[in-house]
């Protein structure tokens, strides 16, 4: 992984951060990303029904980081 540098104090801890699949009609579930008090934060629009891709993951599937080492993945590079 190159080019990606993260600096954690640069950015506000989120209070009871969460992700939530909120259903988005024709295009099914999607992951949102909320704060402590329930404002929607932002999401990704490619997530289109995720509540169906979701059901043949295993552990290894679930994208995690840590602000020293974030998730990449060669298509979304996030």
């Amino acid at each position: 992984m190159t080019g990606i540098s993260v600096v954690a104090d640069q950015y506000p801890i989120v209070d009871g951060f969460a992700v939530r699949l909120v259903d988005q009609g024709y295009y099914g579930m999607q992951p949102r990303f909320f704060d402590g008090a329930g404002r929607d934060l932002g999401g990704f629009s490619w997530g289109n029904w995720m509540d169906v891709r979701m059901r043949s993951w295993t552990a290894g599937d679930v994208p995690v980081g840590t602000t020293a080492k974030p998730f990449y993945d060669d298509e979304q590079g996030w």
